[in-house]
């Protein structure tokens, strides 16, 4: 998964989720939630795997090299980084939920 994705995914986290293990409400609400951020992901950029909309593997650190120096890539990247955000953003503010 895009590490953009999964940051927003934790902010989700952070703002909706459990502060107990026996919070199965704010279990199910985060869960829908972030369902929705995925959804909406995936329906924007068409994937959330980094390797399938960088065209590069993240794990591959001959792969990584030729990223840090692909300034192209690193503005699509953060445009990705920011639409991540701003549907996290969107999530929490259309959930009904009030942040923790």
């Amino acid at each position: 998964m895009l590490w953009s994705v999964t940051g927003a995914v934790c902010f989700l986290g952070l703002m909706l989720g459990r502060t107990t293990a026996d919070d199965d409400e704010a279990y199910r609400r985060t869960t829908q939630v972030v369902g929705g951020l995925l959804q909406d992901f995936v329906a924007e950029n068409g994937h959330a795997e980094c390797s399938q909309l960088t065209g590069y593997d993240p794990q591959d650190p001959e792969q990584r090299s030729k990223f840090a120096s692909d300034s192209e890539r690193k503005i699509d990247c953060r445009r990705l980084v920011m639409g991540a955000a701003r549907m996290a953003v969107q999530q929490v503010q259309t959930s009904g939920h009030q942040p923790k």
